[in-house]
């Protein structure tokens, strides 16, 4: 007789990392750290345009505890932080490099394509404006 397997147990593992890797900022935080290397988190936090430095402690310590990143404290004055992946998490960096590879291809092809994209769009809207009008 063979068990059944619940679909929500075999998707969980898979889950458990969407999760961590899909929340906002997590994804361009290991891409910059996989990129540079250990980085400080003053460094971290001019390399991601954008973020706060409280969104910016909340993804790094959820990370941390997640075995995402390595958080290493010196006990220098003042005391520095540096964060780095851990050897897991490196394992996600050919799939980092490809997807940022992906997204700036992307970058050029809309930038490329964009006047007759935006012309496509002004001609649908002539035409829905003409529909509407009969």
């Amino acid at each position: 007789m063979t068990v059944a397997k619940k679909p929500e147990l075999e998707c969980q593992a898979t889950h458990h990392l969407l999760v961590t890797l899909t929340r906002p900022w997590s994804l361009h935080i290991l891409l910059v750290l996989h990129i540079s290397g250990p980085t400080r988190f003053g460094e971290l936090r001019r390399k991601l345009l954008g973020i706060s430095s409280r969104i910016l402690t909340a993804r790094l310590r959820h990370m941390e505890e997640m075995g995402f990143v390595n958080r290493v404290c010196t006990s220098t004055r003042p005391p520095q932080v540096t964060y780095s992946l851990t050897e897991r998490t490196k394992e996600l960096g050919e799939p980092m490099t490809q997807l940022d590879a992906l997204a700036k291809k992307w970058a050029v092809e809309d930038l490329t394509n964009k006047q007759p994209q935006t012309q496509k769009a002004a001609y649908r809207r002539k035409a829905t404006s003409r529909d509407s009008s009969v």
